[in-house]
C-alpha cells in the first residue's frame, strides 16, 4: 500500500486546514480489508473508497501547526 499525504491551501480562522491521506492498493481484497478495518475502528472525519482508482481517502480539518510542522521540515530537507 502507497500512502500520500496533501493539505488544502486555505488556514481558516480556527487555525484549521483540511488534510487529506489517500491510501492506494494493488488489490480489491486488500481496500475492503483496510475499509472494513477503519469501519468497525469508528471512522472519524470524512471517508470515501474510490473502487475505480482503488484507492481510499480520508479527510479531516487539523490543527494548522501540523502542516506548517511539515512544510518546514519539507523546506529544511530540500535545502541540504
Amino acid at each position: 500500500m502507497k500512502i500520500t499525504k496533501k493539505y488544502g491551501n486555505i488556514i481558516y480562522g480556527d487555525n484549521t486546514i483540511s488534510k487529506t491521506i489517500t491510501y492506494h492498493f494493488d488489490k480489491i481484497r486488500e481496500l475492503n480489508t483496510f475499509w472494513q478495518d477503519n469501519l468497525d475502528a469508528g471512522m472519524k472525519g470524512n471517508w470515501q473508497a474510490h473502487l475505480d482508482r482503488m484507492t481510499i481517502e480520508h479527510s479531516e480539518f487539523v490543527d494548522a501547526r501540523e502542516y506548517l510542522n511539515d512544510f518546514t521540515e519539507f523546506c529544511e530537507g530540500e535545502e541540504e
